[in-house]
């Protein structure tokens, strides 16, 4: 045999042997389903608010504290019973507050969780 026609022979076993052996070790291309789950994107989509726009009852907690300073205050100073003020003004300034609501926290859930229902996810 010649130079040249064993190398070609050696190669050609070389190859097929990998070829062989890539081709019984090979496991198909399989893509997962992706499973769009409601809870799971509300979860998602409350967590990814929280984070971008605080918690989602700032505002009622924020009228609360205003609405009793201010009502210790009048109570205290005008009718001499500061603390029938604080709890008048506070309930007063949680009204506000759930009134106002937080609307930036809504506007980033309800981005999260339609982004989620589609399959997507926002960066944080």
């Amino acid at each position: 045999m010649t130079r040249s026609l064993k190398t070609l022979l050696a190669a050609s076993i070389a190859l097929g042997t990998v070829g062989v052996a890539t081709a019984a070790s090979a496991q198909p291309y399989v893509v997962m389903p992706v499973v769009i789950n409601p809870q799971a994107c509300d979860l998602y989509a409350q967590n990814y608010a929280t984070g971008h726009a605080g918690p989602k009852n700032r505002q009622v907690i924020v009228g609360t504290l205003l609405g009793a300073g201010a009502g210790f205050l009048v109570g205290g100073f005008g009718f001499g019973a500061p603390g029938v003020g604080a709890a008048v003004g506070a309930g007063v300034g949680a009204l506000g507050g759930a009134a106002i609501g937080n609307p930036q926290w809504n506007a980033a859930y309800n981005a999260a969780f339609s982004a989620c229902m589609q399959g997507y996810a926002l960066p944080y």
